[in-house]
Parts: structure tokens; sequence; C-alpha cells
């Protein structure tokens, strides 16, 4: 059977977006271990897994409640009910921090990642925001005090004259 241009553009713009969606994404598909994560401006430190639907550190899975008894949110061990997160408002940002001079160059540092806040995908509190209140992290329904998580995954220095 003979393809048209047409036929063909369409079965290679399919293929594109096959290719190309899962990365738009920025996290879903293989496991992102970012430099490190920030919740609202304050840091969670290094070593995190990354990869929808889950969050996982040195102190084990970020976790809600799954029996929706209580809104907050801690760390398991295992993956299990109250692990799993809608990433949500995921945004690509690229900033550059000066670091003062050195050698006679004047040094930059470039960082790349993610912002996103995320929501409960399971249970009593299945939509419900991360949110950081006095200190502590808590799920909340209102998609305004939701908290903002910064997910750092290159630095590199930049040298200039």
């Amino acid at each position: 059977m003979r393809q048209t241009k047409f036929g063909v553009r369409w079965v290679l713009v399919g293929l594109a977006l096959t290719v190309a969606l899962p990365s738009f994404a920025g996290i879903r598909g293989p496991t992102r271990r970012p430099e490190a994560l920030a919740i609202d401006g304050h840091d969670y430190g290094v070593a995190w897994e990354i990869s929808s639907p889950t969050l996982c550190s040195r102190s084990g899975y970020l976790a809600y409640d799954g029996s929706g008894k209580s809104p907050k949110v801690t760390f398991q061990r295992e993956k299990g009910p109250g692990t799993e997160w809608l990433f949500v408002e995921l945004a690509h940002f690229t900033d550059e921090k000066p670091m003062g001079q050195r050698g006679g160059y004047y040094i930059s540092e470039e960082q790349t990642g993610y912002t996103m806040k995320i929501r409960a995908a399971e249970g009593r509190f299945k939509g419900w925001y991360l949110a950081r209140v006095d200190g502590s992290l808590v799920l909340v329904k209102n998609h305004r005090d939701a908290a903002t998580l910064r997910m750092l995954e290159t630095r590199v220095e930049i040298k200039s004259r």
C-alpha cells in the first residue's frame, strides 16, 4: 500500500509526540536524582529519587495518611498507601547566580531544574496539596496554600571576563 506525503507526515508527528511528551513532563519515566530538593524554600537535602508517582529520600517515601485520619505528611520506609502523588504545575527553571571573582574571572553558577506542586493521588485526601505550615509538612485543600517544590538538577560554574 502506497503512503501519501500526508499520511507519512501524521505518522512522523505521532512518533515525535510519543517521544517528546514524556520528556516534556519532566518527571514521568526514569528516576530523577536531583542535587537538592527544597519545599517552600526549606532545604530537604540530597539523595532524593523522584519518579512519578513517588518521592523518596534517605528518610523514606514522602507519605500522607492513606486512611484519611490526619493531614500530616511524614516519611515511611516502604512504598504503600499514601505514597503516591500527582505532580502539577511543573515548570522548568534556569537561574544564574553571581559567585564573585576568582583568578581574574567573574564566576557565576547556573542552576537548572523544575518547580512543581504535588497533590495526594489517593484516599480521603485525594487532590489535596502538600504545604508547609508552621515548619511541618501537611496536606491542604486550597491551591493558594500549596507549597512549591524546587528540584535542582544541575549546577554549572561559568567563568567570564
